[in-house]
């Protein structure tokens, strides 16, 4: 349930503190594949690029051959360089 409120606290918040409380999440425990993918796309969905690439980047460093997480990454990076 934290993941979720922390979620949706960064999808509508774009205050740097949501922004971090959402990381640190992900930098505490390993989270199952499908945690990465649904938040990226979550926050993707929000106008939050720059948040989307940082939880897929921790993501692909525990899922490293996630093809996924790694098409998503891509996603989010074209996203924040079109910002």
């Amino acid at each position: 349930m934290k993941w979720q409120q922390r979620l949706l606290a960064a999808a509508t918040d774009p205050s740097l503190l949501a922004q971090q409380a959402l990381l640190e999440i992900f930098e505490e425990r390993p989270w199952p594949l499908a945690a990465f993918y649904q938040t990226g796309t979550v926050l993707l969905r929000a106008n939050r690029p720059k948040t989307a690439r940082q939880v897929l980047d921790v993501g692909l460093r525990h899922y490293p051959a996630s093809f996924s997480l790694a098409k998503l990454l891509a996603e989010a990076e074209r996203s924040f360089g079109a910002k």
